[in-house]
């Protein structure tokens, strides 16, 4: 077996050099091309199928060279050897269907389906959280969320459903966890990215004053939250916005 460590080492040195003496500064992938030992960088002329490998031998990635670029189907994997994504290059872009995977005590169960165009999220891509249960699908074009999208929550219920319009939310719809639409006063908190909104809904649908705060819970002391902004709907649309760290009066700071 061949010792990479060993050999990846050498090449570093080598490499090293060749930026210290005369300003050279490749970024490389040393692998296997058609069986054969190779450190490819951008622009090199290699073609053909290609594999490396992490220092405990296990597969790193795998895919395909034209003229030097990464294109067709690529899989990369942990030092483990779970897979961590797969999916399309053309001419050293993402294109087309990506799908990515939780590395760690899932059983490799998938973390996102993806799509891209020219490199730029484009199309249907689904979220999932770690336990397999969906998380939400959302619309791309051309890297922006532009769209129909939808929220689950943990039993697949709806939790969420409405259109992205640059980077804006229009029509949402909220619903509790047995399916029906939320009405009157609510407090929703958003764990993942320790966010609350209190607001009032009619017929699942934001209808008037709403305020969001940055949420962090301690142990001993409870919680504490601080004014991020204020916003004004009608049926669902979005009215008026104000800025709290800016205009901290207005949000009653």
């Amino acid at each position: 077996m061949i010792n990479l460590k060993d050999i990846k080492s050498k090449l570093r040195l080598i490499l090293i050099s060749l930026i210290v003496f005369f300003g050279v500064d490749y970024e490389f992938e040393l692998g296997f091309v058609d069986g054969l030992i190779s450190l490819v960088n951008q622009g090199s002329p290699q073609d053909g199928a290609f594999i490396s490998y992490y220092e405990n031998e296990k597969i790193e990635m795998t895919g395909v060279y034209k003229d030097g670029k990464r294109d067709e189907l690529w899989e990369f994997y942990d030092e483990e050897g779970n897979k961590k994504e797969e999916g399309s290059y053309r001419e050293n872009i993402k294109e087309g269907q990506w799908t990515t995977y939780y590395t760690e005590r899932s059983g490799g169960r998938k973390k996102t389906e993806e799509n891209y165009k020219r490199g730029k999220k484009d199309g249907h891509w689904t979220y999932y959280r770690e336990d397999g249960t969906k998380l939400e699908e959302v619309t791309y074009k051309e890297g922006q969320m532009d769209g129909p999208f939808v929220e689950y929550h943990l039993n697949g219920n709806k939790k969420i459903e409405g259109i992205n319009r640059n980077n804006q939310i229009f029509n949402a719809i909220y619903f509790h966890q047995n399916g029906d639409k939320i009405n009157g006063l609510q407090t929703i908190e958003d764990d993942r990215n320790s966010m609350m909104e209190i607001g009032s809904f009619i017929d699942g649908k934001k209808d008037g004053e709403f305020n969001y705060y940055h949420f962090q819970r301690e142990m001993f002391s409870g919680s504490s939250r601080k004014g991020i902004k204020k916003e004004i709907w009608k049926s669902g649309q979005l009215v008026e916005r104000i800025d709290c760290q800016r205009n901290p009066v207005e949000c009653g700071e």
